[in-house]
């Protein structure tokens, strides 16, 4: 039987597959959050937030309109930010031992999706409404900011498939098992990824 762990690690590569499989499969696109794509971090987040507070599901209509402007806002503020705002806020995770793609966009993408760890940790076991709700709220703006450095990343020579391979690899596999085997590492990574997170919220 997988562990935990694998099956966090999988949940995470599932979702960021899902909707970089939705990304247009051209290079140049102009926008980095299609509406197609979009939509689908959209559903997601509605689906999550479904999941920490059953009661909205009683107003489907209300529900899915409140995903929309949470997805409008996030990326409102990383636009704001711009590719070289995301890249300067990415955590640094000194503790953290991670694999290196020797490639600015795409290393960053991978710090932002060890904040995906975290959050997909608070999501899971939260220890009340609010904070599953924050963790919900957090994939999505963490998503985000991974889709937002893609057009720079393809800019600068990168290929479309190195961002899945390098995001869903063994080695990114053996730091999230490592994370959560160790608490001076999870910790880290909770505080720095906490830092850029309440930035995200900040525009709320």
């Amino acid at each position: 039987m997988r562990s935990v762990t694998w099956n966090i690690f999988r949940n995470l590569s599932v979702m960021l597959m899902a909707l970089i499989h939705s990304m247009p499969a051209m290079a140049a696109d102009p926008d980095w959050l299609p509406p197609r794509v979009a939509e689908g971090v959209m559903q997601q987040l509605q689906e999550r937030m479904a999941q920490t507070d059953p009661s909205r599901v009683a107003d489907p209509t209300k529900a899915k309109q409140a995903s929309r402007d949470l997805v409008t806002r996030f990326r409102q503020q990383i636009d704001r930010w711009g590719p070289d705002g995301v890249i300067s806020r990415a955590p640094p995770l000194a503790a953290i031992k991670l694999p290196s793609a020797r490639q600015r966009e795409l290393d960053a993408m991978a710090r932002y999706q060890i904040c995906n760890l975290v959050l997909m940790l608070q999501y899971e076991d939260g220890a009340d409404k609010r904070q599953k709700q924050i963790g919900a709220m957090g994939l999505t703006a963490m998503t985000m900011t991974i889709f937002s450095l893609r057009p720079a990343y393809l800019k600068a020579g990168g290929r479309e498939e190195r961002i899945k391979q390098f995001l869903t690899s063994a080695e990114m596999e053996r730091v999230h098992e490592t994370i959560q085997r160790d608490p001076k590492q999870l910790d880290n990574a909770q505080t720095d990824c906490g830092k850029v997170m309440g930035e995200l919220l900040a525009a709320f």
